[in-house]
């Protein structure tokens, strides 16, 4: 089976070697073989006690239920199936090929822990500590977190949080793909202002969240996309950064068919001419693709929704208060007390003919620009209306626009929109009230009378 050393003390601690235990392992091969197992309790794995490390392989199993310590630089080659707790104290830890500690209860990294030569990809249950991680090309998988590791991660690979919430709050320079999956949460706490971090795809897979907390980071190009399973979360409670400070670069947020998706918290589009893109993909049973209750801090950036979905808005203060929202497809949606534009600059909705609509359950639109006879302005069931008007500081329309009307709705006069400059005449598209329906500007406002 392999060597048991629990009890046998070196008693020559000056020499240069690797030691389990205290006992000497081997003093000169920098290759050891044969597997071995470790006591219950706390066992440590070390190279040469003192000063310079040397780079040791062992190639056999470590089995047992004990805790392990290490001190050295070690490379693991073989899958190890005991189930205690790790710490890399000092030196490096490396997997090569089949190298594995996915097993082990907890892997706490205060020293370095390289998966680079593994071949495809490494499993931890849970990450600690505040040392660094080196991905190279690989992907690591955490499988139930629920610690906080504080180091940096590096390299081209790829991160996975599979299960549980594992946090991280460390410096983030890996380039690889992330993915959130199985209900599990992907929590990144940093500390440090305005860090610079790209991640090309972040996979949000059925009712998981990736969470952002802090000022930053930079996440200009970055794809979030929720699975057709839906339920997904993006939560970015910081001051989130999107751009890099780069002309047209932004984020994309991208639906595959489920419903339930949230996208929540604040976002700074960096620079003026930043583009965040929604692609909506329609959602089970009709229900809105993607439920955005977040601040898109925007000045004169751009929104592009695409996708035959809905977009809904549903934050209680103004959601995107500058810029050009242009609706290619699918529907924008303004539910609550949900608010598109603002009174510093004009916002100005695009929508392509017979396909683009801006819809409002409740919603505000301040400083509003409807650009073409294509843009739509939709309101759906709502009996209150009069305690919900659009507001427009700024309304033109060269050629007049769309109001679209669904839903039960009583008859009476209600004051749809409000304009301080522009009272262009409305043309009525749909209409499934079951009512006869004009439009009249009094002063600057727009009444719909329903008889």
């Amino acid at each position: 089976m392999g060597r048991f050393f629990g009890s046998r003390r070196c008693l020559f601690q000056s020499v240069s070697g690797l030691f389990l235990n205290g006992s000497l392992l081997t003093k000169s091969l920098t290759v050891y073989t044969p597997s071995f197992s470790l006591n219950s309790g706390a066992n440590t794995l070390n190279s040469k006690p003192s000063g310079s490390f040397t780079n040791y392989s062992l190639s056999g199993v470590i089995s047992g239920a004990g805790d392990l310590i290490i001190s050295g630089n070690i490379t693991l080659s073989s899958a190890s199936t005991y189930t205690g707790a790790t710490t890399i104290a000092l030196g490096t830890v490396s997997l090569s090929g089949s190298g594995a500690i996915a097993s082990s209860s907890s892997v706490t990294v205060n020293g370095s822990l390289n998966i680079g030569a593994v071949t495809t990809s490494s499993s931890v249950v849970t990450l600690a500590g505040y040392g660094n991680i080196i991905l190279g090309s690989k992907m690591l998988i955490v499988t139930n977190g629920s610690t906080t590791h504080s180091g940096a991660i590096s390299g081209t690979g790829a991160m996975i949080v599979s299960g549980g919430t594992q946090t991280f709050t460390g410096a983030f320079s890996y380039t690889g793909n992330t993915t959130v999956s199985g209900g599990a949460t992907f929590a990144y706490n940093f500390t440090t202002s305005y860090p610079s971090w790209v991640s090309p795809t972040v996979s949000i897979n059925g009712a998981s969240t990736f969470s952002i907390n802090g000022a930053g980071p930079f996440m200009g190009n970055t794809n979030f996309v929720f699975d057709a399973t839906g339920g997904g979360t993006a939560n970015f409670a910081g001051n989130t950064i999107n751009g890099n400070g780069t002309s047209g670069s932004g984020m994309t947020f991208t639906t595959n068919g489920g419903s339930s998706n949230t996208f929540s918290g604040f976002v700074n589009l960096f620079n003026n001419t930043s583009v965040v893109n929604f692609s909506i993909a329609a959602g089970t049973g009709g229900s809105p693709g993607l439920v955005v209750n977040a601040y898109l801090n925007n000045g004169a950036a751009t929104m592009n929704k695409t996708g035959a979905g809905t977009l809904r808005f549903s934050n209680a203060t103004t959601s995107f208060p500058g810029g050009t929202i242009n609706i290619n497809a699918g529907q924008v949606q303004l539910i609550s007390s949900a608010s598109l534009g603002g009174t510093g600059s004009a916002t100005t909705v695009a929508a392509t003919a017979g396909i683009g609509t801006l819809t409002t359950t409740a919603g505000a639109l301040g400083s509003l620009t409807f650009s073409a006879l294509s843009s739509f302005l939709q309101v759906t069931a709502l009996s209150t209306i009069n305690a919900s008007k659009l507001t427009c500081t700024t309304l033109t329309a060269s050629s007049g626009f769309t109001v679209n009307i669904g839903g039960a709705m009583n008859a009476g006069t209600y004051p749809i929109l409000v304009s301080t400059s522009g009272t262009p005449t409305p043309t009525l598209g749909t209409n499934t009230t079951g009512r006869t329906i004009t439009f009249a500007w009094v002063a600057n406002t727009l009444n719909m009378i329903l008889v």
